[in-house]
Order: C-alpha cells, then structure tokens, then sequence
C-alpha cells in the first residue's frame, strides 16, 4: 500500500459512517504495528497527513468534522491504535477501522440521517495516491468543491518495485496533463499513462519501444537511430536533427518532458525508476512551454517518500547483455528531508556486423552506458518544498549500422552503388560494410529544481528551474557504403561535435476561488538555448574527393511564454449545472532564433563555401537570425455524469514558431530566396470523448474512447527539391493545408479474478487538402507523412493462483501493429515504413519462496520479425537511402532485491 497523508471521501454520507461504528470488528493488524511517531502542533490537514506517512494508514474524514480542531502531539514508539488515541483525545472525534489500512474519523455524535450531498467547503487531500478518482492533487486543491466521483480503494500504480497483485485488478493512474495531479479517469484529454509495473513487464527502454502501445504515437529514426522523431496523430516531425541541437527556428510538434521540463532524450538510460510515462495527444500548448501541435509525452520520475527502501536488480541476456539497476530512498529527516538516488547501466554487444574490408567484424547497435538520478526534497517549513533532480548520462557506442537500402540509378553515383547494393542485399540487414570508423559518444547533465509555496489553502506558488548541458561526438557513414560518399568525421582533436546548454526557469501560480467551483493556474516560460562551445566536424563526400570543414557554430533559441488556463464547475451558477466544468485558457510565445555557420573546403584550395557578395559575409561564416510569435489556446465542457463516466468536448490550438534553412547560405540566392524562411504552423483540433468505469456482470472493465478532428496549416515538412544553382538538398518548406481525422480506443476487462486483458486502437486519416506547388512542389500527390492509419495492441497478464509461501507469479504476452505510414521528404522507392506487428512475453515471480526476491525473465520481438523503422534520405540529392532496422528477438533474465519498507 501506498502511504498517504489524509484522504477526503467526498462520497462517504453519515449514513454509512454510523453503521462503520454500529459494526463490532477485531482490530486489524495494522492498528498493533508499533512505529516511531512525530507529529507536530500544526494544522488539521498537516497533523493527519504527518500520521498517516508515518503511520502507513489510509485516513478518512469529513471536512466539516475537522473545521476548528486541534490535534494533540505525538511522539515516540507507538502502535497505531494508542498514537490514534492520543491524537484524537478532547478533539470530539473518534475512530474507526474500515479495512485493513483504512480509518475513518468521525464525530463522537454521529447523525444518523440519510446520506447528505458533501459542502462546497469539503477537503481534498494532501498527496494521497489511494484517494479517489479526483482526489490526489497539489495542496492548492483544499478547499475546492467535490466533484460526483466517488472514493475508489484500488490502489495507484507506484512503480516497478512493487510486487505484482495476487489478483489481477484495474490500475488507477495519477497523471499531470493539467499541470496538477489527478486521475487519469476524470481528466477530459486523450492520454495514455503506463506505470512504472507497465514498463518493467512490457520491457520498455525507449521511444521506439512506447509507441507498441499508445494510440496514433509513432516514432521513427531519421538521424541516428536513437534520436527519435515523435508524431501524435501525425503531427510533430519537421525533419530531424541529432540531441540537443539548437535550430534556426522550426521544432517539432511533438514535445517530451522530463520532470515537467523539455528534454530532447528519448532513448536508453531514461526509462528507470519512473512513476509513469504519459502521452497526452492533441495541441497542448496552453499549459506546456514548447510547440504542442501533435502533443506531449510527460516523463515522471519516482520522487523520494519518507520510507526507507529499494531494490537491487542484475540481469543479462542474448547479445551479451548485461544491466544492473538500483535504487534507494532515504528519509534523512522525516517528512523533511528525503533523498532518492537511482543508478542503471546496460551493456550490449550490437545486432548489425561490419563484413569489411575496412572494419570487419565491428558490431553496430549496441550498448554502453550508464545513467544516474539524486533526487532530495527538502521541506524547511511546513508550507515550502524544494524538490531537485540531479542528472547524468553518458554512453560510448560503435555508432548506428547503416543499411544501404537503395540507389537512385539516375544519381551521380549509381556506378559505384548498384554493385554495393547487390551485394547488400544478398548479406541481408544485420550485415553492413563502412568505410568510416563510427561512434557515438555522449555526455548530457542537469538539474531540475521545483520550489513550491502554498501560500494559503487556496493558493500555491510553483517553480520549475532547470540547466541542462548536452554534449555528442559521433561519426557517422551515412551512405551506408565503403565508398567515401557522406561520412561525417568527429572532430579529429578528440573534442564534442555538439555542446549546447539549456537554461528555462517557470513562475506558476495555481489555486481555486469561488468556493472551490473554480480552479486556476497562471504562469510565465523562459527557455535560452545556445551553443557553449565550438562545434567543429568534417564532411568527406564525393567518393573522398571532396571534403567540407566546419570550424564553427553560433546558434541559439530563445522562447518566453505567459499563459492562463481555468476550469469553472458551473454548479456555482445552478444545482442543476453541478459537475459540468467549462474550461478554458490561453498562451502567447515569443520566439527569437540565430544560427551562424563557418565552413571551408580545403579540398578547392580552401575556399569559402558561402556565396560571395549575396549578402554580407566575412572569414567563410554565414549568419542569420529571425524572430516569431503565436498564439495558443483551448475550450472546452466536461461532465462527470456518473461517479464513474466522463464526457467532454474540447477544442484547442497548437502553434510552431517559424524559421529559416541555413543550407540557403550556400547558394548563389542566398537569404533572399523565397524558401529561406518558413512560416510558423498551426494546429485547430476538435475532440469528442468518454471515459467510463463499469462491469460487465461482475467483471469489472474501463473504457476511454475519443473521436477528433484536425485542421493544420503552413505545416512544416521536409522537402527534397533543387536550390537555386541546379543543388538537390533536403529543407523545411511550409505544405499548405491538411486535415487529420481519427479514432482512438483504450479499455481493460478483468474476465477473471485473476486475469486482465487490455487493448487500444486507433484510426487517423489525413490529407493534404491545399499545397503550394512553388513552395513545396515535391508535397504535390504525396501521402499525408508520419501518419499510420491503424495501430492496435493487446496485452493479457494472467497471474497464478499460488499460495503465500510461494509467491506472487504471473505471466503476460503483448501483440503490437502498426500499418505503413509515409515518411521521406519525396515519393522515392522506400517511401513508406512497411507496416508490421511484435509480440513481446514476460514472466515473473516475486517474492520468491516469501523472501525479498523478485525474478522476471522476458523476450521481446518473439517472432524475431524484421522491420525497418526509420530512414536517412538522399535519394534525390546524392541517389541513395540507407535504413535502420529494428531490433531482432531479445530475451534476458532479471533477479531483483527488495530492501526497507515492502509496499
């Protein structure tokens, strides 16, 4: 079980709190564990939320019941059952036990009347994880009017060291889309929540793996394989460019965020000890801080607690494969300072063989890496905490194995490609032969720092800071051959090709009025992105005969936000309009942009690569800069019109700032060609959904279902043409027009006590419905991009009926499809990433023989299918297309031990 502060049950009546202390029951167990108390003079809420963390005990009570009360003191080693006592005497209240970890307070005077509707004035709870459907929310939320939905004691998924259940249940998820903590059952947006449990059993360790099981997320590889482009509803992608870079403008559409702060790592050494990984689709941006046209996927790392606990995991598998994961929390003070330190390494030999000349037996795709989090809050006073995030990764790999996967034979160098090609395909995928020696090193760190201040029941102060530096050395051959066509070199002194840091700091304010019927959050967003150091690299092309140097890079973004977003139960208007919120709100951003280059060819005596006296340029540099502003907003009604079924309706706007192509500053045009600069795009949705608990018979099921539409204009995509000068080159150009329509579904059955089945599935169509052919004439007749038409998975856990003594077992098999989606910047052969399907099996076996021994064993790609599932394209420019493919069946083993507090 979860430890909680205090809960209040909005629907527990006086009716059935009578009849709880009419009923003569045994204590439990719970009211005999002696624990060591410390709760402190302080206020009502403060004193039940101290009792119930130390106490481990779920607390339930009316806020009328505690209006005016003051708790007594405790301290010292107790049972639970005498620290109640003690906390309670002269108070008027009185207790009792209504489960096994579960007390309700209640006057010594019970009514016993029918069940009465809960006051405007009702609490909400501090931190609770076990309360209701839209109970666990940010300490600003007490005082808020209740909503319809009643208490519900399934308990909320809190990561992968928890045993699985004996019986197989449905999990409740605690989700911040809103930018509070509520369950995902009674948020009106489209999102798909996994646990910590989720990603541990369906072995997921990156972007590429989550897409297996959110509805219309699709993620595809078009720089290296694990710097991911992310489209929701097929919205996101501009193109692509390798971690941390800082553009000329432009981004994608699709944001993820780490800790409620923009990150651009997706790939291994993220996904470990986390509380939850969310996918919110759809425009986004009035409460998120970056471009929110297709959505935003939320990472929630496990925050410390005032248990000591942790675990120790091993674990290996084919490949060589070797990982470890810890973690341990530590309240050092409690309920005052608590630190939490999680660690994860992972080695792997690669899945794609150098067959030489030049490299051979060279794996590529591997893994090599390690990764680190401390985490400590600190509460000084009892209405401020500071939480702070300390990060590191760094990882040395061999680089991604490039598959030549075809050859234009128009392109200037088809001669030499045709044979290698043949070749190539009678070695199959996972063979390679490069010419240049690859790798891929990186070095990223941070800090995110939350302060939040609840300066009174109605009204907290939040602020998000955060510094995160990323550093990347690679080399990469691209064109996938032994032929020096495109082989970018790593800096030749041993230094970063790409170093950028990142600073944003967020002011938010969230609170409730209007006696409770109104919710509010304001806020403000900076984010300064900038080049810390030189970026040197070289590019060899032209079968080596030609080779581009860069010395330098001074490119930088800068973004400033300020937003408001309400939500009003119109109760506050009429009885008759109780539980029906209207919400609305809105964002203005501000974007500024900078992106300077110098580059030589020594291969032509030196010379500069810029176009001498287009513009004014000096020692081969090239720079320019531009500015853009947007708006973005959402309305919307939602009403719970049961205690277990949402409906809503909704309408919200994304918005892309718009930039330039600095590949222009390399032709005779230079900045004044027309297609140097892009316009910012947007996003206007329409969506319609439910999400309803229920049973069928006495099975118990869940449901979320929406249907949407989308109208997306000045969209930013990658395009193949010819630049002035008779030069192919692949830019972002602004498409016209385009409308997406679509269905999602994702629901649960529990058919049997111990058996859980779970599905999702969705339908998108889109269609350009307007280009400009003398922008964009290579989008004229082509497929809308990054959009699968359908997507569906199911997952089946069955857990064994074993006994105690034994343990807690269970098994779990998951089949994922996608059908094909367009993606390249032109109609070329491999245009379409194929459409395919994966099935993944875990077993486990916790608490081993009733020991602190956990062991799960899994494989993923059981089938061993072969799929690709990205691509880089010069089909048009240089005449080829090399391939990523994904990985091929993997299986490991994992021995895990628990130590401290068991939940």
């Amino acid at each position: 079980m979860t430890k909680s502060g205090y809960r209040i049950d909005v629907q527990m009546s006086a009716l059935i709190l009578a009849s709880l202390l009419a009923v003569a029951a045994p204590l439990p167990a719970a009211a005999q564990e002696v624990h060591a108390f410390n709760v402190t003079v302080q206020d009502p809420a403060g004193a039940i939320r101290s009792f119930g963390v130390q106490a481990g005990v779920q607390i339930l009570a009316s806020a009328e019941d505690l209006k005016g009360k003051k708790f007594n003191p405790i301290s010292g080693d107790l049972s639970t059952e005498e620290a109640l006592k003690d906390l309670l005497a002269g108070t008027g209240l009185d207790h009792q036990y209504v489960g096994d970890r579960a007390v309700a307070l209640v006057t010594n005077n019970p009514p016993t009347a029918a069940p009465l509707k809960p006051s405007a004035s009702s609490a909400r709870p501090l931190g609770d994880s076990r309360s209701g459907p839209d109970d666990r929310v940010d300490p600003t939320q007490i005082g808020e009017k209740p909503s319809k939905t009643s208490g519900n004691s399934q308990p909320t998924v809190k990561g992968a060291d928890k045993p699985v259940q004996k019986s197989a249940a449905l999990e409740e998820i605690v989700v911040t889309a809103r930018r509070r903590e509520e369950n995902i059952n009674t948020v009106p947006v489209a999102i798909t929540a996994l646990s910590g449990d989720d990603l541990k059993r369906k072995n997921i360790a990156t972007a590429a793996d989550l897409q297996n099981f959110v509805p219309s997320l699709s993620v595809s590889s078009s720089v290296t394989r694990d710097d991911y482009t992310f489209a929701i509803r097929g919205m996101g992608p501009t193109g692509g460019s390798g971690p941390g870079a800082v553009l000329a403008g432009g981004g994608s559409g699709v944001v993820a965020y780490f800790a409620e702060v923009p990150t651009s790592a997706a790939g291994p050494g993220l996904f470990y000890d986390l509380e939850n990984v969310q996918v919110a689709k759809g425009p986004q941006g009035t409460l998120f801080g970056k471009n929110t046209t297709g959505g935003v996927i939320l990472f929630v790392p496990r925050k410390p607690t005032n248990d000591f606990e942790g675990f120790i995991d091993v674990g290996g598998g084919n490949y060589d494969m070797k990982s470890s994961t810890l973690a341990i929390n530590v309240p050092l003070i409690d309920d005052r300072l608590l630190v939490r330190f999680a660690a994860q390494v992972q080695k792997r030999d690669g899945f794609t063989i150098d067959r030489g000349p030049v490299f051979p037996g060279k794996d590529y795709d591997n893994r090599d890496y390690w990764a680190a989090r401390l985490s400590v809050v600190w509460r000084p006073i009892e209405n401020v905490e500071n939480y702070a995030i300390f990060s590191d990764f760094r990882s040395k790999e061999h680089g991604d194995g490039f598959v030549l996967s075809a050859v234009n034979p128009a392109g200037p160098f088809a001669t030499s490609l045709l044979p290698f090609l043949a070749q190539q395909q009678a070695a199959g995928v996972r063979s390679t032969a490069l010419s240049d020696n690859e790798i891929d090193k990186r070095y990223n760190y941070g800090i995110v720092n939350t302060t939040r201040w609840t300066i009174s029941d109605a009204v907290q102060f939040k602020n998000i800071f955060s510094y995160q530096v990323q550093k990347w050395r690679n080399s990469e051959d691209v064109d996938g051959s032994t032929l020096v066509l495109d082989d970018l070199v790593a800096p030749r002194t041993g230094g970063w090709h790409t170093q950028v840091g990142t600073y944003t700091d967020e002011p938010q304010l969230q609170g409730t009025a209007l006696g409770g019927n109104l919710k509010w959050t304001t806020g403000l967003y900076y984010e300064d992105g900038r080049n810390i150091a030189p970026q040197s690299y070289e590019v060899d092309v032209a079968e080596g005969n030609f080779v581009i140097s860069q010395t330098s890079q001074t490119n930088s973004e800068k973004s400033r936000g300020a937003y408001v977003q309400t939500t009003y139960d119109l109760g506050g208007l009429s009885n008759g309009l109780d539980g029906l919120k209207l919400t609305t709100g809105y964002r203005y951003t501000a974007d500024n942009f900078a992106y300077g280059i110098g580059a030589h060819s020594p291969s032509i005596g030196n010379a500069c690569l810029t176009s001498s006296g287009a513009y004014p340029q000096s020692d081969c540099f090239f720079s320019s800069s531009g500015t853009s502003n947007g708006n973005s907003w959402t309305v919307g009604l939602d009403d719970q019109i049961t205690s277990s079924t949402l409906v809503y309706v909704r309408s919200s706007r994304g918005y892309v700032p718009g930039g330039f192509n600095p590949s222009f500053g390399f032709t005779p045009g230079g900045v004044s060609t027309p297609q140097f600069r892009f316009a910012p795009e947007s996003a206007v949705d329409v969506e319609l959904g439910l999400k309803s608990e229920f049973t069928i018979g006495i099975m118990p099921a869940e449901i979320d279902a929406d249907v949407f539409h989308s109208e997306f204009k000045n969209i930013q995509r990658l395009v193949s043409e010819t630049l002035p000068g008779g030069v192919q080159s692949n830019f972002t150009a602004n498409a016209s027009k385009a409308q997406i329509d679509g269905f999602e579904f994702q629901g649960s059955i529990v058919p049997l006590e111990n058996l859980k089945v779970a599905a999702s599935y969705s339908y998108n169509h889109g269609k350009y419905t307007e280009i400009d052919p003398a922008a964009a004439p290579s989008l004229v007749g082509i497929p809308f991009g990054y959009l699968p038409e359908n997507k569906a998975s199911v997952t089946t856990t069955y857990i064994l009926p074993l006994g105690d003594e034994i343990g807690e077992a269970g098994i779990s098999a998951s089949y994922s499809y996608q059908s094909q989606f367009f993606d390249a910047p032109a109609v070329q052969p491999l245009d379409y990433i194929s459409g395919y399907g994966l099935v993944n099996l875990n077993a486990n076996w916790n608490g081993i023989m009733h020991t602190s021994f956990d062991l799960s064993v899994f494989v993923s790609n059981a089938t061993d299918r072969t799929y690709r599932v990205g691509q880089y394209s010069n089909y048009v420019s240089d005449g080829r297309i090399t391939s990523f493919y994904g990985e091929p069946r993997m299986f490991g083993i994992d021995l895990r031990y628990r130590f401290g507090v068991q939940k």
